[in-house]
């Protein structure tokens, strides 16, 4: 697996992570695990992904 996969099979996970943190209301661990994300996007070049409820926000 390259590191871009490996990288994409990571992001996906913390995705996840995001959904769960969210379900128990642990908001500030949210913004923590987002800031992940927005830092392993910009070092492999990964697209973000938009969440459900973000679409919905700007609906």
């Amino acid at each position: 697996m390259n590191k871009n996969a490996a990288a994409d099979a990571v992001l996906t996970e913390l995705y996840g992570c995001i959904a769960r943190l969210d379900d128990l209301g642990a908001s500030l661990a949210a913004i923590h695990v987002d800031a992940a994300i927005e830092s392993l996007c910009r070092q492999f070049t990964l697209a973000r992904r938009t969440s459900d409820t973000d679409q919905a926000a700007r609906d």
